[in-house]
């Protein structure tokens, strides 16, 4: 009994271990796509309302999951209370406070460094073609990122079951 039980608790360990990685990935790719909607958004307040970057930022973290509302909230409050003026500054010390909650790799992480490495350092023409050039960035992130689990998240899964079907097979 007592052998059959710690069976059962090695296979239930690596299938959920392979269902975690799986939904980190399901995770990462939501968290892309509000990226993306959130740097389009970002796009339309510049281009269309000309809205002061602190606002901006607490608009966006007002419409924004629970991540990205935390995110933006800090980056505005940073910046109203005259912690931090540079926008970079102040998405660096953000994100670098708040990098656990996040799921990007570091490919995801260069192109929004470099979205917000250039925002609010070019006219209205140059702000818009430094966001659409991320977004084109980010859309590929997310192709890859959307192909990947496809492709990926049904194998981890089976696989850590297997792992675990194996382990146990060899400790009979």
């Amino acid at each position: 009994m007592l052998n059959f039980l710690s069976y059962l608790i090695i296979i239930l360990g690596s299938t959920s271990i392979g269902i975690l990685y799986g939904e980190s990935m399901k995770k990462r790719l939501n968290q892309l796509n509000e990226m993306d909607r959130i740097m389009l958004s970002i796009s339309n307040e510049i281009t269309y309302l000309m809205t002061p970057l602190p606002e901006l930022f607490r608009r966006i973290a007002d419409d924004s999951s629970s991540e990205f509302k935390q995110f933006f909230n800090n980056m505005s409050i940073r910046m109203v209370n005259g912690d931090l003026y540079d926008i970079f500054d102040a998405y660096k010390s953000v994100r670098d406070e708040l990098s656990n909650e996040f799921y990007f790799k570091e490919s995801d992480i260069k192109v929004i460094d470099g979205f917000f490495r250039n925002l609010g350092n070019n006219d209205l023409r140059g702000e818009q073609n430094s966001i659409e050039y991320n977004r084109l960035k980010m859309k590929r992130i997310i192709e890859e990122a959307d192909k990947k689990l496809k492709k990926d998240y049904k194998l981890v899964t089976s696989l850590s079951f297997a792992l675990g079907l194996v382990v146990v097979i060899i400790i009979v």
